[in-house]
């Protein structure tokens, strides 16, 4: 008995090495997804990146104070005969601030000032009265 060799068909590919040409093309397509993807989150984090230009703990607090009152002239406000109470807060974050409390008549006020001089915020602080509202008469 004579064995007879199996015919060849060199036009059409075997299974195996279509999914190892399969296998091999998702491999590549993930590795460059994810090689974009690391790409994309470097490129983000670098144009987020901001100096420390917030950071001002030495700032003169005389100017910061120069600069509160004459936001509040221009704001029209009537501080006549304010004076700045207790020790400035400095807040180390990423912009850096300065909080001042300010004391004019009766009223009592807080302004925030930016390392970059900027007022950041003013306003007036008022106290709640924890006094129950009065009951109406049934």
């Amino acid at each position: 008995m004579q064995f007879r060799q199996p015919e060849t068909h060199q036009h059409v590919p075997m299974i195996p090495t279509l999914a190892r040409y399969a296998i091999r093309a998702a491999l590549i397509l993930v590795t460059a997804a994810a090689a974009l993807f690391l790409l994309l989150l470097a490129a983000i984090v670098i144009a987020r990146y901001e100096p420390d230009s917030g950071y001002c703990p030495d700032a003169p607090i005389a100017e910061l104070e120069a600069k509160i009152l004459a936001f509040a002239r221009e704001q029209r406000m009537e501080l006549n005969g304010a004076e700045f109470v207790g020790i400035p807060r400095y807040r180390a974050d990423k912009h850096g601030w300065w909080a001042f409390d300010l004391k004019s008549h009766d009223e009592n006020y807080v302004a925030t000032i930016d390392c970059d001089g900027r007022i950041t915020g003013f306003g007036t602080i008022r106290k709640l009265s924890f006094d129950p509202p009065p009951r109406s008469a049934q």
